[in-house]
């Protein structure tokens, strides 16, 4: 890769937490129009408490995040700038979260997310048969197949 298109995940930092918000709220809002929602840093430090964070960079920004309830191998977020989308970023990040997990990772996701409910089975995950319902709409559960 070009020194110009370098990516690369680490681990979080309380500093990331603003440029993070600011990515859930956009990516968020573009995925359920019709329940847009700020998101404020402390919002989403109250969601992600003992959850381990992970952050995508390119060319030294962030531009994605996820973070993982090690407890239950279980992904609570996986989010990528609506600027950044197609380029891998969403796959670098899920390849390096499940890489590092005690075991493997499963995740909810709103059956109306549509485009993110491809994205993981493309990267072979598949419904469990668990679902439920949330303030939004319908979930299911995606775990690896």
């Amino acid at each position: 890769m070009k020194s110009s298109q370098r990516m690369m995940v680490r681990e979080f930092c309380a500093s990331d937490y603003p440029r993070c918000s600011q990515i859930f709220q956009r990516t968020w809002n573009l995925a359920f129009p019709t329940a847009v929602q700020p998101v404020r840093a402390e919002q989403l430090m109250k969601e992600t408490t003992d959850e381990r964070m992970l952050v995508a960079e390119k060319d030294s920004t962030v531009v994605g995040f996820a973070s993982i309830f090690e407890p239950e191998s279980f992904l609570h977020h996986l989010y990528v700038d609506p600027d950044h989308h197609r380029q891998g970023i969403g796959t670098l990040l899920l390849a390096y979260a499940e890489q590092t997990a005690k075991a493997e990772l499963s995740l909810k996701c709103q059956i109306a997310n549509s485009e993110a409910i491809r994205f993981y089975k493309r990267q072979g995950y598949s419904e469990s048969g668990e679902s439920g319902e949330s303030t939004i709409g319908p979930w299911v559960r995606l775990t690896k197949a």
